[in-house]
């Protein structure tokens, strides 16, 4: 019996670890046709709309911080949703797409 809760346990981390890389996948898609404008193919926020609109780069150390911690994805889009200067953005991506993007930006802060 404990065998096959052990089993069952672990296809079920083996299906939430694959779904994670496929969402960071898609996300980073997305992130390039949806995103990159402003926040750079890089996350460093270094285009001239991310210049003009002072978006942040993901990798300043505080805000890498809250982009990579556990709760990141919620947060992320939570924030998307809510700013307005992603007014435009909101009206492009559904909650699962954003919610890929949202995986792939904790990956992209994640890198150094």
């Amino acid at each position: 019996m404990r065998k096959w809760i052990a089993l069952g346990a672990s296809v079920l981390l083996l299906a939430a670890l694959t779904s994670g890389r496929v969402a960071a996948a898609d996300g980073k898609e997305l992130f390039n046709n949806v995103c990159a404008a402003c926040h750079g193919e890089t996350g460093n926020a270094d285009t001239k709309k991310g210049k003009a609109a002072k978006a942040k780069s993901f990798h300043e150390p505080e805000l890498a911080a809250k982009l990579t911690a556990a709760d990141s994805e919620a947060v992320i889009t939570k924030n998307v949703r809510t700013n307005k200067k992603h007014k435009n953005v909101t009206k492009k991506v559904t909650d699962e797409e954003l919610a890929s993007i949202a995986a792939y930006v904790k990956v992209l802060a994640a890198t150094p």
